[in-house]
């Protein structure tokens, strides 16, 4: 599995190099108050309204001023169209999965391509419906660097060298079977060589990743809240004070009843 084989690659480099720390990602997802899950080695959310955050450190090849893209996907992976509630993404309501396209990011836009070497791996989350949604990093957002693996709940503290984008999000009213998967990168439109070894296969226009948060750094929602206001779906437990005023209104019903009937 491709996580494992990072894992593997990552533990590799602490044993050669001795670091007490895992080197900070290009590019991170993370999610304020997040748990880490060790068996996915994704950041997930511990409520169905949280913020997302994007990390940047320039380096790489990836630069400030680049076009940045999060794919917000349907997990587990849905192989047809299907009506599983909507979440909001900063302030915008997408439905599931009319609102999404089928596929592997980045989304294309010269061919129709489920998949191809340039896109995203499937990492366990693709080919599934997805929304991309794109952005650029401001330069007066600053975070102090850090590594989401290491503090996923992401204890802000002032700083600078680390940029960021913050996003609102919640999926009260998404399906109570399934999340939302968040992974992010940059793109490049694939170049076309007649006399490379891919002159064959390569599609003049494609868009392929450039690059992307690890996949040990990417994030997730909890299960959807399937339309209830109290997060785990149907409409909540009242509270007691709630309880309390109901009581107090039947029973004055009660009292203005035997009244009329005195009468």
């Amino acid at each position: 599995m491709l996580k494992s084989a990072g894992k593997l690659v990552f533990a590799s480099a602490f044993a050669l190099s001795g670091a007490a720390v895992m080197a900070i990602p290009t590019l991170q997802v993370g999610i304020a108050g997040a748990t880490y899950d060790d068996s996915t080695q994704t950041s997930v959310a511990t409520s169905n309204s949280f913020m997302l955050y994007a990390f940047l450190t320039p380096g790489n090849g990836a630069l400030l001023a680049d076009t940045y893209y999060i794919a917000a996907a349907v997990a587990p992976r849905v192989p047809s169209p299907a009506s599983l509630g909507s979440f909001t993404f900063a302030g915008t309501t997408i439905n599931v999965t009319s609102d999404m396209v089928y596929g592997t990011p980045p989304l294309e836009t010269v061919v129709t391509q489920l998949s191809d070497p340039g896109d995203l791996s499937g990492h366990g989350i693709y080919e599934t419906y997805f929304k991309q949604i794109e952005f650029k990093f401001d330069s007066t957002k600053q975070y102090k660097p850090l590594n989401v693996q290491d503090s996923p709940a992401l204890p802000f503290e002032t700083g600078t060298g680390m940029y960021y984008a913050a996003f609102e999000v919640n999926v009260i009213n998404l399906s109570q079977d399934y999340a939302i998967h968040f992974d992010l990168y940059n793109s490049t439109v694939a170049a076309c060589s007649t006399n490379g070894n891919n002159g064959n296969s390569c599609v003049s226009g494609d868009i392929d990743v450039n690059d992307f948060a690890p996949f040990s750094h990417d994030a997730e929602s909890g299960k959807g809240g399937g339309g209830g206001g109290g997060g785990g779906g149907g409409g909540g437990i009242p509270e007691p004070g709630s309880i309390a005023l109901v009581g107090l209104g039947l029973l004055a019903a009660a009292l203005t009843k035997r009244r009329r009937r005195s009468n």
